[in-house]
């Protein structure tokens, strides 16, 4: 019966992590899926000291490969651990993520009836009572709500829990390796893969939960990292000779920044939704920064 299931390679890139890695790694031992329909590949991006020591517990309980790339970033280092993999279908998670039980049964169960789709699965907060945490899973979730909106019109994927056919994502050439801290490139990728003709869908069920945890300074840093990235693919689509992405609305933003009311009640709410504030001021001076300064 195993063998009617999609063949996974599961790909982390990890960058200087060893413990968080160990947690992702030992959410994939506990995954229920067949040993034999899935292996691992691990992708140091240049940490100076590869995790080795990390990874070797791990080794004899599932198929577990290491490839040391050097420097280049996490778009590189996914790309590169794509090439060497051996599944029919790549499945993203990233080093500070955990896999819950059932996250490669339900991406397999929608590749199963559909499979030549990317599959983007449900992020989760791990840690919802620090408030950066927090408000960046708001982001994201209201980002997920507003672009996947329907079954033929999904279209947009956090990278840390995508699945797509390993042939489809390298004729598509994968993830663009010139986007700043890999910024935006999740979304470059949503866009050409759509564009293409091919289909997304979300999948609530399969969910990956996010142990990220930024300090304020790196929660503005990542945010500003956001606008670098989205100047980087407006810049991609013209070099591509694609129109411009639509610019949103007025509302769009408000939606987005009073979010945290239709979600939590209390104290909270108010913090969070001046969080999410903070950051889209953030994306915006990145933007600008990547506007005004010298072209590259």
């Amino acid at each position: 019966m195993s063998r009617k299931l999609p063949f996974f390679s599961v790909i982390i890139p990890t960058y200087r992590r060893p413990a968080q890695l160990a947690a992702c790694l030992r959410s994939l031992v506990r995954c229920d899926y067949p040993r034999d329909r899935l292996e691992v590949i691990v992708v140091d991006e240049g940490s100076g000291s590869a995790p080795r020591a990390t990874i070797a517990p791990f080794s004899e309980q599932i198929d577990l490969a290491m490839i040391e790339l050097g420097s280049g970033g996490a778009a590189r280092a996914r790309n590169f651990g794509a090439k060497h993999a051996r599944g029919d279908y790549l499945a993203f998670i990233d080093d500070d993520c955990a896999a819950t039980s059932e996250w490669l049964s339900a991406l397999a169960s929608r590749l199963t009836t559909a499979p030549d789709c990317a599959v983007c699965g449900r992020t989760v907060n791990a840690l919802p009572q620090k408030m950066t945490s927090e408000a960046s899973q708001m982001r994201l979730d209201y980002l997920s709500l507003h672009y996947n909106n329907g079954p033929e019109r999904d279209r947009f994927a956090a990278v840390n829990n995508l699945a797509v056919p390993k042939p489809g994502f390298l004729e598509l050439g994968g993830f663009d390796e010139s986007f700043p801290l890999a910024r935006g490139g999740e979304r470059d990728f949503c866009g050409r893969w759509v564009s293409s003709g091919r289909k997304m869908i979300y999948d609530e069920d399969a969910v990956v939960l996010d142990a990220h945890t930024p300090t304020v300074w790196t929660f503005l840093r990542e945010h500003f990292g956001n606008g670098l990235g989205a100047y980087s693919l407006q810049r991609a689509r013209a070099r591509r000779g694609e129109e411009k992405a639509p610019k949103e609305s007025f509302g769009f933003y408000w939606d987005l920044v009073t979010f945290p009311f239709t979600r939590r009640a209390g104290w909270r709410a108010p913090l969070l939704a001046g969080l999410i504030a903070v950051s889209q001021c953030a994306s915006a001076a990145g933007y600008c920064w990547a506007r005004l300064g010298p072209a590259p």
